[in-house]
């Protein structure tokens, strides 16, 4: 089969666009990458540290270390600021040691049927979710962040892990979810019924978030029954972007070239055959 040399070189020049433009896509595609606009959203970063001793420590206002969460905040439910909310970054060892606490409760474990980590990895936060509690005031927290940044024109996809579980020194069977919002914008999870010291595996929520300010607060608050066990929620891996649309036009630019080339090199081979 004769082929004219300009119709190869043509064709040649179109491969080699074609590669061009395929490795901008590789190139350009992760510079591209949705933002979070979340601080700390894997809860990698503390300003408070305990000893090896313990799995972690309390992060709450009575116990002085509300905001040791880098980026975080928690502040009580109501008036006594009952809120309990727990830090760990020993994550192997959450069912065996005990959280640093005001307490100085030595049980304050987490049930031994927890399985591991999320999704997320490392480190993770947990939340008693007692919404009545003892008589003494809730002790479900809200636990947010200021986010900035934000256009109104957009939609924002907020990401999160979660799982229920319990506490080794409680007992009974007990319910749980997570009531989470943005701004105004108010959503709540399903809803976990769990045995005595039980685990559900973690879980992932997206929701979809159009935002009435550029700064809104991120909150999350654990919400269970019944009251006084405690029922308990973990948290992870949290983040608020936008996927960007640059990424999808590249590789639809990379598609198109690659099916441009394959028809120019029929076209070449039938005609000159």
């Amino acid at each position: 089969m004769y082929v004219p040399s300009g119709i190869f070189v043509g064709v040649s020049m179109f491969g080699k666009a074609f590669l061009a433009a395929t490795a901008f896509v590789a190139v350009t595609a992760p510079a591209n990458a949705a933002v979070n606009l979340v601080t700390n959203g894997s809860f990698e970063q503390s300003s408070f540290s305990v000893n090896s001793n313990y799995a972690g420590f309390e992060f709450s206002v009575q116990s002085g270390n509300s905001t040791a969460v880098t980026g975080w905040s928690a502040t009580g439910p109501d008036a006594n600021e009952q809120g309990i909310n727990f830090y760990y970054n020993d994550v192997a060892s959450a069912t065996t040691k005990t959280i640093f606490n005001r307490y100085g409760d030595q049980n304050a474990k987490l049930a031994t049927s927890f399985t591991g980590s999320s999704p997320d990895g490392g480190n993770f936060v947990g939340f008693d979710s007692d919404h009545v509690g003892d008589g003494a005031g809730a002790y479900n927290a809200n636990f947010g962040q200021v986010i900035t940044g934000l256009d109104t024109s957009k939609t924002y996809t907020l990401k999160f892990y979660w799982a229920a579980t319990q506490l080794q020194n409680r007992h009974g069977p007990t319910t749980d979810r997570y009531i989470y919002s943005l701004g105004g914008d108010t959503r709540t999870t399903a809803t976990f019924a769990l045995p005595d010291q039980g685990f559900v595996g973690w879980k992932t929520v997206y929701a979809k978030f159009s935002p009435t300010s550029s700064t809104e607060t991120l909150n999350f608050m654990a919400f269970g029954t019944p009251a006084g066990l405690p029922p308990f929620v973990l948290l992870d891996g949290v983040s608020l972007s936008v996927p960007e649309p640059a990424q999808w036009a590249l590789m639809l630019l990379g598609f198109g070239a690659m099916g441009m080339a394959s028809r120019r090199r029929r076209r070449s081979t039938t005609v000159y055959a």
